[in-house]
């Protein structure tokens, strides 16, 4: 609640207290990067998932933010392996092509964008009609 209310530091605190009782809770970690994100603490929260990541060895709910991260800061080196180890781990996945071509686009490079947009469309629809059909 203290996040929704713009209240980042009441809810650092806050998730840093849930952490230190559940330290294998992936959402409160989430939560917690949201916060310093927030805060204007890209360093940190880039920080702590790079940390987390190495505990949590390719999981992929860690690498999509940190590679946005890396992305936001202007690290497109980093931001692009990270987002290629998505892929290689699963190569239908959406949200990977989708950040490479927010990414590309940031950087202007405007056919490289829209080749990895246009697989995130393609990859999100096969996902959307997989989980129609057997749900």
């Amino acid at each position: 609640c203290y996040l929704k209310l713009g209240n980042n530091q009441e809810a650092i605190i806050l998730y840093k207290e849930l952490l230190r009782d559940d330290p294998k809770s992936i959402p409160m970690l989430r939560q917690l990067i949201s916060c310093y994100k927030n805060n204007g603490n890209l360093k940190t929260a880039i920080d702590m998932l790079e940390k987390a990541l190495k505990y949590f060895k390719y999981n992929v709910r860690i690498m999509l933010p940190l590679g946005v991260l890396y992305s936001q800061d202007g690290d497109y080196e980093k931001a692009n392996e990270t987002f290629r180890a998505v892929i290689a781990e699963n190569s239908k996945d959406w949200r990977a092509y989708q950040n490479l071509g927010v990414m590309y686009k940031r950087m202007g490079r405007k056919s490289m964008a829209t080749q990895f947009l246009s697989r995130a469309e393609n990859y999100r629809k096969e996902s959307k009609e997989f989980v129609k059909n057997n749900t």
